[in-house]
């Protein structure tokens, strides 16, 4: 399942996975973009992506799950970026 949040960020599922399981699908993605042959007006990108995972914990509403991956994701993005942070 994919749900697009805003311009740059979307979530992705992962039903039955544990956090390591959805951390190493989220870095092979990020490593897969990152070696990807980007170009733009004939000139190489370079893309790079960051992911911030959690899973669902007993009682969390859906604004404690949502809260708890964004700040896994800002953690990744001040961490230098493209990377795959968890909390």
């Amino acid at each position: 399942m994919l749900v697009v949040l805003g311009g740059e960020e979307f979530v992705v599922m992962l039903t039955s996975s544990s956090v390591s399981d959805a951390v190493e699908a989220m870095d092979k993605v990020r490593q897969k973009l990152e070696t990807s042959p980007f170009n733009f007006h004939g000139e190489p990108v370079n893309i790079t992506m960051s992911f911030g995972v959690t899973e669902i914990k007993e009682g969390d509403s859906v604004d404690d799950l949502f809260a708890r991956a964004d700040q896994a994701l800002y953690q990744a993005k001040e961490n230098g970026r493209n990377r795959v942070c968890s909390l």
